[in-house]
Formats: structure tokens, sequence, C-alpha cells
């Protein structure tokens, strides 16, 4: 099911990471499963950004896509 997707989270929004990190923790038996669990983790923390007590991605600004209803907020709550 998931051959014919080009597996290059680091590439993604962070949305698509979030949905990805999901389908990693639910659905068993997919090839790399840990590693590829740990690095959307990992992608995932490394776009998170301190300021004073502001916690956000650092990509926001790319993350604003309305018409798939989708938005930093979105993210932040996934």
């Amino acid at each position: 099911m998931l051959g014919s997707i080009n597996l290059v989270p680091n590439a993604w929004p962070t949305a698509a990471v979030i949905d990805w990190l999901n389908i990693l923790k639910r659905i068993d038996g997919i090839p790399n499963q840990g590693k590829r669990l740990e690095e959307a983790n990992q992608i995932l923390r490394s776009r998170l950004t301190y300021a004073g007590t502001t916690l956000k991605f650092s990509n926001e600004a790319d993350d604003f896509w309305w018409w798939l209803m989708d938005s930093a907020d979105a993210n932040a709550r996934a």
C-alpha cells in the first residue's frame, strides 16, 4: 500500500510528517518501521522552535495550506 509513495519525510510539510507518524504507530508490518518512526519523531523535533514561552514549528509559514484546511494550529493540535 505504501510502495507508491516517495518516502522522503524531511521534504514533506509538517502535517504530512504528523500523518506519517500516525500511520507508523497504527499499522503493523511496515518495513523498517522502528527506524522510520524514529526518523519521523526526529524530523518533528528538529522543526520545533522555542521563543520565550511559545513553542512552534519553524516552518509554520510554509504550512498554511488553507485550501486543504491545514494550518500551524492544526499541526499543533495533532
